[in-house]
């Protein structure tokens, strides 16, 4: 994972497998290879333009952390498979997730969910007309995302 990257402060990659990173909040010891690291719960607050407010937050508010991509992986291929490998579920109220979409929309979530896209399933209810146009566009991403 590039150093620069702004998820470098809150991941921990594992030395001998690169593409594994370690999410949590606390000190891990003696896991694949690391004797500690001291991990801490992932905040919006770290690059958001804007974050929700502490009043918000200690009702149960929250937004979505960031896009996901599989790995900040800049020398490696991507992985082909994906998996999420959780050893423990914080345990907490559940959370209005907030779209910051202008428009007010939300959604009902855990604590610590990984939301999940399914990109065929946004194809198939596009209309005939704009699916054309997925299929004919070309889209370039930029090298480094998260730098």
């Amino acid at each position: 994972m590039a150093v620069k990257s702004i998820l470098h402060l809150d991941l921990k990659m594992i030395l001998h497998i690169p593409q594994v990173q370690l999410i949590s909040n606390g000190t891990v010891y003696n896991h694949e290879g690391l004797k500690s690291a001291t991990l801490k719960h992932l905040s919006h607050t770290t690059f958001h333009k804007i974050a929700i407010s502490s009043a918000d937050e200690a009702a149960s508010t929250t937004c979505f952390y960031h896009w996901h991509i599989d790995a900040i992986l800049y020398e490696l291929s991507p992985p082909r498979v994906i998996m999420l490998y959780t050893i423990h579920i914080l345990q907490g109220l559940p959370q209005m997730c907030h779209y910051n979409d202008g428009i007010g929309n939300v959604l009902p979530i855990l604590l610590s969910t990984t939301i999940v896209i399914l990109g065929k399933m946004m194809f198939d209810i596009l209309l005939c007309e704009l699916q054309s146009v997925v299929v004919h566009a070309r889209v370039q991403y930029t090298l480094h995302p998260y730098v």
